[in-house]
């Protein structure tokens, strides 16, 4: 299964695909068609890998692919995103580079304060509302 990109792959990495929480379209993806192979096509029907394609000048075809196995940890992912929300935690990024593109700026303040606070939030162990965030960090070390 591809998803076609129009932009760049600076977020995109094959070592790391779910980037702490920061890349979840495969999980989603995977979940979602797989869903309706089974109800449409076939009840044994699978998956069976994941990529994104980025057919622009900019990446020239270029393709980052997984198999379903290698986004097997995808699940987890979800399931810490989802307990950090449950609790009605919505920190911000600790990495400054990924509001690089976002047109929230005004909004959010500078991007490099912001993650230095976040960085300190993390920081505090007795937190532990935060040990689902600190699990997604350390998942992807």
């Amino acid at each position: 299964m591809w998803d076609y990109k129009s932009g760049s792959a600076w977020k995109y990495d094959e070592a790391d695909p779910f980037r702490q929480g920061r890349v979840i379209q495969p999980t989603l993806y995977i979940a979602m068609v797989a869903h309706r192979l089974r109800a449409e096509v076939s009840s044994k029907a699978k998956v069976a890998h994941f990529g994104f394609f980025f057919p622009g000048v900019k990446e020239r075809g270029r393709r980052i692919e997984w198999d379903v196995a290698q986004l097997a940890g995808g699940k987890k992912v979800l399931g810490h995103l989802v307990s950090i929300i449950r609790q009605g935690l919505f920190i911000a990024t600790d990495n400054k580079d990924d509001c690089k593109y976002c047109n929230y700026g005004s909004i959010c303040g500078d991007p490099a304060v912001v993650a230095a606070a976040s960085v300190r939030k993390l920081a505090q162990a007795e937190n532990e509302a935060l040990q689902p965030i600190r699990e997604l960090r350390n998942d992807a070390q």
